[in-house]
């Protein structure tokens, strides 16, 4: 099960790779009228949602460690009294 998760994710962060790529590197070469442009979303949306879920991983991350923290040291003192 975790090998196919594995996978799905590695498959899928090419892919995204490969249309931002192309919307951000190539497609600026490509004419206005050409119909590939209806194919992919705004400039804004296409850096702005990596930035807001890469914001969202690090928040997580780090919340999860000063909880993690947190409990550790206050399981520690308790050992104490």
């Amino acid at each position: 099960m975790s090998a196919k998760v594995g996978c799905w994710m590695i498959l899928s962060g090419i892919g995204l790779f490969i249309a931002i790529t192309l919307k951000l590197i190539v497609q600026p070469f490509i004419a206005e009228d050409h119909h590939i442009h209806a194919y992919f979303p705004s400039t804004e949306w296409v850096l702005g949602i990596p930035v807001i879920l890469g914001f969202m991983f690090l928040l997580t991350f780090t919340v999860y460690i000063y909880v993690k923290t947190l409990r550790e040291n206050i399981h520690f003192f308790s050992y104490g009294e």
